[in-house]
């Protein structure tokens, strides 16, 4: 006798749980429940047949897959997070006690757990980390704009600070910065770091809006986990490079006691984060940049070899895009970020001392080659360039210093396209078109350079006017030459504007057959020279064309919200308008049943 089949044991019911029933197995509530999918990585999933998974009830709910569950309940911070609920309840009954002893005792027992054994099982490898990096930096570089909340923590603002400034450290130690480009949400920026490019988003130093529909708590759960994750591996790779860690400068710098931008304590980090010094290395590294003349030589082995090294030269200009170049900050320029691009690239750069603390050199010093401004100024020195702070983007995105007359101050800016567009296609739609179409559509032929691929796709609007000229003189001009032949050459200029005029002339002829053709209607007619011009009065809109236009906007109205109804709710909406509309038709034939009894009767 085979054995009977339990119910709910087999298929989709046992394959997924709800939200609920995940809570009540790990024994946990809703923040620490989320809190660990966070940091485990799992996420809700969506089944295939919700109503069979939730055992015939078709409610919207969340559901988890079984076996991340199963693979939860074997977590130790589940352990930790019941300690931390009993140390709370533990701090508030001694607070209410206002024993102030035993509350400084439950304080220093506070139990603690740490993540990195999570990013270790999440992550296993370095490159695993590389990849997912983009996430992390964007939300630690939004937390350190932040300002103190009550939904979290103000530690993770300081760490969030503490570990944006090492990674920008590591960024201009190792020349890694490849893009930059300028959006209202903040500045995007890419890095080339062991071969993996990382994009992040630098928040505006001028935010001060914070939204209060965002849920700050589960934003700290994340901010947890990617504080682990960057400090693991910015500690990995420091040493890598051969970099101190955690990050000292390489040079003494006296702290100045009067400073009034920060305390004696806190002088050292704002030194620091300001990347005006480089940072002291372990080992000196040596031999990294490799000559150009040896690379060119490689150029004719194969066409996969002369690409690799079109990418090492190019990598290597951008490296030395601003070698022995000085630049001056004005206090209304974004300092940080101009600074990251001009100290990754090889430049120098400062600013005045009233702006910020570790100001190399002052506005008057004569060696100045840049001064980047945004704003008009009155008076300037000839031994130096007043660009805007665009033309830093510009000339890192061309890979060369691209001219300072274009930047000038209070000058219209040249359009500033964003190089990240070249995987969006752009590049196949100009390899398909090719060089020849684009010149023949009146376009400009290969791209601009610094403005990205989609540069090569504007055209002005007299491009479209001398294209049309073009194709008009290829079309017509074997006619015009062999008619014009007996008297002699003419000039290329005269045949175009000719060939422009007579096409003018056969499209006036041409409409004018058309128009005899056609039937003419008397009303569009035009009156003759000294003939007075016919005119109709108009119609009133009568009240009947009126209601019938009301009615029919009411009806479509009507339809349209029928269409909005639940499928479970239209069925009964029917017999409900079915029933009034019959109602309303014996209503109609008992009254025309009394006009007729009315009428025989006075007959």
């Amino acid at each position: 006798m085979t054995k009977l089949k339990k119910k709910n044991k087999k298929g989709l019911v046992a394959a997924f749980l709800s939200q609920k029933q995940a809570m009540r197995r790990l024994q946990l509530s809703l923040p620490n429940f989320r809190r660990l999918c966070i940091l485990k990585g799992v996420y809700p999933v969506e089944p295939s047949n919700r109503k069979k998974a939730g055992k015939g009830n078709s409610q919207p709910r969340v559901f988890y897959h079984s076996k991340d569950i199963a693979f939860l309940a074997h977590e130790p911070l589940i352990e930790k997070f019941r300690r931390l609920r009993v140390y709370q309840l533990k701090l508030k009954k001694a607070r209410e006690r206002r024993d102030k002893d035993k509350e400084f005792r439950i304080r220093v027992n506070k139990p603690r757990y740490t993540l990195h054994h999570v990013v270790k099982e999440r992550y296993p490898t370095s490159q695993d980390a590389l990849n997912d990096l983009s996430d992390s930096l964007n939300l630690i570089f939004l937390f350190a704009r932040l300002p103190r909340l009550t939904q979290f923590s103000p530690s993770l603002i300081a760490l969030s600070r503490r570990l944006c400034v090492e990674f920008l450290n590591f960024i201009v130690a190792t020349r890694a910065i490849r893009k930059a480009f300028i959006s209202i949400k903040g500045f995007y920026m890419q890095a080339d770091i062991s071969g993996t490019l990382v994009v992040w988003v630098v928040p505006h130093s001028s935010v001060t809006h914070t939204p209060s529909d965002v849920d700050y708590r589960i934003l700290a759960n994340c901010l947890e986990f990617d504080t682990t994750l960057v400090g693991s591996l910015l500690c990995h790779l420091y040493r890598q490079h051969g970099l101190l860690y955690p990050p000292k400068l390489s040079v003494h710098v006296d702290p100045d006691p009067t400073s009034y931008y920060c305390g004696q304590n806190e002088n050292y980090f704002e030194l620091l984060s300001c990347l005006s010094y480089p940072i002291r290395r372990t080992e000196d590294v040596a031999g990294e940049d490799v000559h150009s003349e040896g690379l060119s030589e490689l150029q004719a082995i194969d066409d996969q070899v002369a690409k690799a090294v079109n990418k090492q030269l190019e990598v290597q200009r951008i490296r030395k895009l601003f070698d022995g170049k000085r630049i001056f900050l004005m206090r209304e320029v974004p300092r940080e970020v101009i600074c990251l691009i001009v100290r990754s690239c090889g430049g120098e750069c400062s600013w005045d001392k009233t702006v910020g603390p570790a100001s190399t050199f002052t506005e008057e010093d004569p060696s100045i080659d840049y001064q980047v401004v945004d704003r008009p100024m009155s008076e300037m020195k000839v031994t130096r360039y007043y660009v805007q702070p665009q033309w830093v983007f510009d000339s890192l995105n061309a890979g060369r210093l691209l001219p300072a007359q274009d930047y000038l101050p209070g000058s219209s800016l040249p359009p500033h396209l964003s190089p990240f567009a070249a995987g969006s296609g752009l590049t196949e739609i100009l390899g398909e078109i090719g060089e020849g179409s684009v010149s023949q559509r009146g376009g400009l032929v290969g791209v601009a350079p610094g403005f990205g691929d989609g540069a090569s796709l504007y055209r002005p609007p007299e491009a479209d006017y001398l294209a049309g000229l073009v194709s008009l003189a290829k079309l017509r001009g074997p006619t015009v030459q062999a008619s014009m032949e007996p008297n002699g050459p003419i000039d290329e200029r005269q045949m175009e504007v000719g060939d422009v005029h007579s096409a003018l002339d056969n499209t006036d002829n041409s409409f004018d057959g058309y128009k005899k053709k056609g039937k003419t209607n008397s009303k569009l007619r035009k009156p003759a020279k000294g003939e007075e011009p016919i005119v109709t009065p108009g119609r009133l809109e009568s009240k009947e064309s009126k209601r019938m236009k009301e009615q029919s906007d009411a009806n479509a109205e009507r339809k349209l919200r029928e269409m909005l109804l639940p499928k479970k709710h239209r069925n009964a909406y029917k017999k409900m308008v079915h029933s009034i509309k019959r109602r309303e038709k014996e209503v109609r034939n008992l009254t025309d049943k009394r006009r007729a009894i009315d009428s025989w009767r006075k007959t």
